[in-house]
This record gives structure tokens, sequence and C-alpha cells, in this order.
């Protein structure tokens, strides 16, 4: 009997003997869980195991669950993989990441290389002109279409730019796309802004845009897996989400169960959601987690007749008439428990909400419109990827007493105990509160009680606040065009919140821009809307020179500096040239490596044989900075000179525990 055949008489027994859950009915208070796997070939650019996505195909097969393969090209091509999944009953479908292969078959020329396959501008289809991007899109179909007999309805692309999201729509008929997670410059791409949890239809002009109304010829996005609500906001480690390769850095399973158990535990009566899954490239410590998660997901799943696990290409008919028009995801810290988050998301504005030592305030708002543009609409992205929802308040990138955070450094909102040095979040201070807080849905309106006292109040259009509460958006980058919540350019209004009083409440109703304006603000405003890397001028106060190691041992090690270029604003620039390196003696070697695409930096080493006290001068235009290095003889081996000349042997100390002082 063939692998297939055994996988689906599996299923078929398992089916047969525990029962199918189906969907319920549209007016049961429904806990929707998608499993949506990533199966990559043999290909370069992160090997996909065959192993792997064997045993995800009869682990979920055993335990009755349904689930979505995604299949990258070259696994769509290669059999070993294809005849794990031709035959078993499990949704299929296109995971988007264009390898070397699959541009060459397109007759598109490849844009990266092993080193950095993975960059935005490479991986994924926002890198590409239109005319390619059909090309790879018509290539990837027509190679499923033969391996598989039919054409796939949902694809996986943790990033896709609205025009190839909607050729695949009218095309293809794709329903549903999956996006990675909120956030900032990880993996070399921004999302930042979107709904957080829910699953939403996609704006046509801007997949990070949410738009019920277009919901018959939209896609409908999922994003990847369960995010932390707390803490996921404003963090650089990725370990804040429910896929075993994040959380196990720190954590393990308990939390897994606190997330999943979490997104799951929203107001009563309400249709929630979890995503989760796993690419089959995953270490085998992640797959064995993995394997722990769906079994925990099956106990789950007969724990209650309201729990579902459906297939992606299901959700779009069940979501269809249940979406309400104020989508709400709310939390507890996993590490604690009275620091909460809201997250509160209408086609109109998305909200954050945040309880942190007692305070309450509102530390994240953006101005959501269908007719925003995708800046990748009709270009192609140069370096990385950045998806940024305009805002008029991030407390992840701002603080009221501080700049602009490095572009890939960011924090949570979490408010600071007064002697804090990071300063304290943006935000609106709704004011302090007690452990009675509490939230109710009331009709399509979301309330914030606090000792029965209503002291929030979030409706599509609008949200209310006392008007006692307080405003703290000032920082010296956002003052020239931010006054109160409204972003202004020659006093004209661009986007934001407009205030108004009514006894004693204050209301607060966003104000939508010209899609064009946005379109121009991006460009006037890139450090803080689009902070793709490019060749802008250097300020010579804001770029400096690092010295990563001032000793090294002579003939064994090199000295690295690493040379900043910035602008005006802080932010990374391209250089039109190679820095200038003078040096008071000569050396072996001076290797100026490539700037870093990613941020800009330039590295620099210096090799030399024989020690030496060198005067080491960086200039680019009219920047300038001058170190001292130094290159220690091996005092283990030349004991007689490191006597006879102790300032060698002050160097060769200095290189052995300067390592350590760091």
């Amino acid at each position: 009997m063939s692998y297939g055949n055994r996988v689906w008489l599996l299923w078929f027994f398992s089916v047969m003997s525990f029962g199918f859950s189906g969907i319920a009915e549209a007016s049961d208070p429904a806990h929707l869980t998608a499993i949506i796997n990533q199966v990559r070939g043999s290909e370069c650019c992160e090997i996909g195991s065959v192993d792997h996505l064997k045993l995800h195909v009869e682990t979920l097969a055993r335990l009755s669950l349904p689930a979505t393969f995604m299949l990258r090209y070259d696994a769509i091509v290669d059999s070993s993989f294809t005849g794990q999944l031709i035959r078993s009953p499990f949704e299929l479908g296109i995971m988007i990441e264009i390898t070397p292969n699959l541009a060459s078959k397109s007759g598109v020329r490849y844009r990266g290389s092993p080193e950095t396959w993975y960059e935005a501008q490479n991986a994924y289809l926002i890198g590409y002109a239109q005319d390619d991007r059909k090309k790879i899109i018509d290539t990837l179909m027509g190679a499923f279409r033969s391996s598989f007999g039919f054409t796939p309805q949902v694809t996986s692309a943790w990033m896709i730019d609205a025009w190839s999201l909607n050729y695949l729509h009218d095309e293809y008929g794709v329903e549903l796309n999956q996006l990675t997670r909120e956030q900032y410059s990880t993996d070399s791409y921004t999302l930042y802004g979107g709904p957080p949890n829910h699953p939403y239809f996609a704006s046509r002009n801007w997949p990070i845009i949410p738009d019920s109304n277009s919901s018959e010829s939209a896609v409908l996005i999922v994003r990847q897996t369960i995010t932390d609500p707390v803490d996921n906001y404003g963090d650089t480690s990725s370990s804040f989400t429910s896929q075993p390769n994040d959380y196990l850095q720190n954590k393990d399973f308990d939390y897994f169960d606190f997330l999943f158990s979490q997104a799951h535990a929203q107001l009563p009566g309400e249709v929630t959601f979890a995503c989760l899954g796993l690419e089959t490239s995953m270490g085998g410590r992640y797959q064995d987690e993995f394997i722990r998660q769906l079994e925990f997901v099956a106990d789950w799943l007969k724990s209650d007749k309201n729990n579902h696990v459906v297939p992606a290409g299901e959700l779009k008919t069940y979501l269809t008439p249940n979406l309400p028009p104020i989508q709400l995801y709310k939390g507890v810290s996993y590490n604690n428990r009275s620091s909460q988050a809201w997250w509160i998301t209408t086609d109109t504005y998305r909200a954050r909400v945040r309880k942190s030592r007692g305070q309450l305030y509102i530390s994240d708002l953006r101005i959501y419109d269908p007719d925003f543009i995708d800046p990748y609409m009709n270009q192609a992205a140069d370096r990385l990827g950045w998806w940024i929802v305009p805002f008029s308040l991030d407390a992840s990138r701002f603080q009221s007493n501080s700049r602009l955070h490095a572009k890939d450094s960011v924090a949570n909102d979490e408010f600071p105990t007064f002697w804090s040095k990071k300063g304290l979040p943006i935000r609106i201070e709704i004011g302090p509160v007690s452990d009675q807080l509490q939230l109710v849905r009331q009709n399509e309106k979301i309330v914030f009680t606090d000792q029965n006292k209503v002291v929030a109040t979030f409706s599509p259009n609008e949200f209310i606040v006392p008007s006692a509460s307080r405003l703290f958006t000032n920082n010296r980058l956002l003052e020239p065009v931010l006054t109160g919540l409204l972003w202004k350019s020659a006093e004209e209004v661009l986007w934001g919140f407009n205030l108004s009083f009514t006894d004693f409440t204050a209301v607060y109703r966003p104000v939508v821009p010209q899609a064009t304006e946005y379109q121009k603000a991006r460009i006037d405003y890139y450090y803080l809307l689009f902070p793709e890397l490019g060749i802008r001028s250097l300020d010579i106060t804001k770029s400096f020179v690092y010295v990563n190691n001032r000793f090294a041992q002579a003939g064994r090690n090199p000295i690295r500096i690493i040379f900043y270029p910035k602008d005006v604003y802080g932010q990374p620039v391209l250089l039109t040239q190679k820095p200038v390196i003078r040096l008071s003696q000569d050396i072996d070697a001076v290797h100026i490596q490539a700037e870093d695409g990613y941020s800009g930096s330039v590295f620099i080493d210096l090799t030399s044989n024989t020690p030496k006290k060198i005067k080491v001068s960086i200039s680019y235009q009219d920047f300038l900075q001058e170190e001292w290095v130094y290159f220690a003889p091996n005092c283990k081996a030349e004991v007689k000179t490191c006597i006879s000349r102790p300032n060698f042997l002050l160097w060769y100390l200095w290189e052995k525990t300067s390592g350590l002082l760091k």
C-alpha cells in the first residue's frame, strides 16, 4: 500500500471513530483554530525536510485534525515532497517565496544571493517589477496545477504587494493569504499597524489595511501564528509568539498553552481565532514541540462543542457574516498578570489600550482607509520591506522625553517607574484604575468601566475618554508634523484624530487623508513612515565610528572598526563610495566590506602581522573621526619581548580581557 493511501485510510478511520468537527452554526460563539504549515523543498534558501513533512502529515491524520499545507516552488516540483500530500485529505496551497530556480523558470532575474536570499526585496514579490511578478505567479500556479491537478485558493506570503494579491484573486481565485505577524525590522521586513490577530478582509490597495465593505471582492488575511497581545508590541527578540522557534528561546510549552487559551478567552459569546503552524525547515527540537501543540489542540477540540479546527480555505465562508464592525483582541502579560493590553480595530482606526502599573492609557493609534496605496503597488522594493500604517501615536518607537529609536530598535509600551531611564511612552493617559477594571461589548461599542464608572468607550468611528485625560506626544522628531493627534503640513491637516468636548468627555474622531497626501508624506517624512535605506545627505553630527575591538593579537585576528553613516534624522544612509581610511603606519591589510543593506554600516577590518600602535582616520565627505588601535604580540610565545616592552604586555592583557569587559 502506498504511503499516500495509508495516510488517507488513517484519516478516514480516525474520522469514523471520533467524528469530524465541522463548522458551527452562525449563532454559535465559535472558537476557530487554523493550522497552516509551510513546506520548503530542497533548494538552497533554508532547506525543508521530507521527514518533517511526513511527521506533520501522520500526526495530523492520527489526531483527526484538518490542516493546510503551503508549498514553496521547490517542494511543488519535487515528488519526494508532493508524494506525502498528493492523496492526503489536507488543504493545499502555495508558499510564495522566491528561489533562484523559480526565478529562472519564470524568465526573471533573481535578485538574491546565498547570503541575502531571505531579504524582502529578494524573497518576495514586492522586490520585482509587475511584469516579473506576473511571470512568477503564473509559473507557480502552473507548476502547482501540474503536480496536483487543481488551482489552489490559499497562499502564504510573509509580505505581498497589493498588485500581486489582486492578480492572484482575480486571475486564479485565491481567497485567503497568510501574512506574517506584526513586527518591526525583523527578518528584513516590517509590518506595522495592521489588525493584530483576527482574520480580516484586505483593502485591494494595501493588504495590511482592513476593508470589510469589500468582502465579496477581497482576499481574507490571516496573520502568522498567535502573537502575545501585551509583549509582542515593540519586541526585538522574536520570542513572543506561539511558534516553537520563537518562544523556546527562553520559555517552555506552558507559554503556548497560555497564548492559545488566552486567544480563545476573549469576551463572552465572541467568535475567537488562533492560528498555528511551523515550517518544515525548522530543526527537530521545534518539530517535537509542534507535535506537542497539535496534541494539545486535539484535546482542546474534544473539550467543547464550540471548538473547531478549520482549514484555512473555509474561514472566509464562515467569517463573512460574523465579523463585527469593531474587533477586539485582549490579553495579560505572561510574566506579569496585572499588565494588560486591548487591541481595538475598526475599518477607520486601530487603538492599543494599555494597563501598566495601575495606569490606563492609549499608546498606539493608527488611521485606516481603503484608499491608502501600498508603497509597492507600482514600484519594487529596493532595500528590505516597509509597511508602516499612518499613526498618531506609536509608543514603541517614540517616548515623550527622548528622540526616535534607532531604525532597528523598538520598545514595549510598559509604563515605567519614575526612575526609569527609558522615559515615558507617548500616550493618551486616561488615568489610574483599580483591579475592578472591566470590559464589555454594548451593541457596536466596547466599553471600559472601573468601579461601575465608564472610563472609555470605543465605537466604529470614534472613541471617548474623560475630558481630564492628558495627551503626551512631545517628541522632537514629531513636533514639526504632529499637533495634538493631528499631522499637519503647512497648517493643512493630513490625518489624525479631531478632538471635541461633550460635557465631561473628550471625543476623538479619525480624520482620513487623501491617498495622494499620504503617498507624499511617505517621501517627506520617510524617517517616520518609510525608512528604506537610500542615498541621502550624511550628517556629521549623527554619523559615528565604533571600534569593536581596539586591541588585537598581531598575526592572529583583525581589528574591526564600524562606520555608521547617518542623516539629519539619525537614519542610516547609503554611501556613493567607500570611506577613506588613512593610517599612521603601514599594515598588512585593510579590508573595507560592502555597506550593509540593512543598517547601512560599513565594516573595516585591519590586519597586521607585527605589533604596532596605529592612528586610524576614517573620513567621508566632511565627516572625520580618528581612533587609536593596538596590535599586541603573543606574549606567551614572546616572553622576553613583552618583558622588555611593558606597553606590549599591557596591550596583550587588554586584548585578552577586553572581550570579557564588554
